[in-house]
């Protein structure tokens, strides 16, 4: 993928949709801190250069409710923090987390508290 950030951010959201969606979850809310995404999940001229988001909006439209919103980097931490944590595990492709390390556990009740 390179070093596009907005590349990356669509990979996530459309692996993650399937995830979701083949786990069996029938509604959920997906918060982006990269409004390019949004951007080019609305503009279907962007779809010629990144198709990605095609796929995307595909994933969206199966029996499902699925809300992508946006919310600040500052609010994303968690994100962050797993991106750190891949980063520095080469060996690593992915891992879905059942239950996630207590770390990210008072990440995301942090980022829960600040959200009220």
């Amino acid at each position: 993928m390179g070093g596009n950030a907005l590349l990356a951010e669509a990979y996530a959201l459309k692996y993650g949709l399937q995830l979701v969606w083949e786990k069996g979850y029938k509604r959920v809310i997906w918060n982006v801190d990269c409004k390019g995404l949004l951007q080019a999940l609305k503009d279907e001229e962007s779809r010629i250069f990144l198709p990605i988001p095609e796929d995307i909006n595909e994933l969206m439209g199966h029996q499902w409710s699925v809300a992508v919103r946006s919310i600040g980097r500052d609010c994303n931490t968690p994100a962050d923090w797993l991106a750190k944590r891949g980063a520095s595990s080469p060996s690593v492709a992915w891992c879905l987390l059942d239950d996630p390390p207590w770390e990210l556990e008072i990440l995301i009740l942090r980022d829960q508290l600040a959200s009220l």
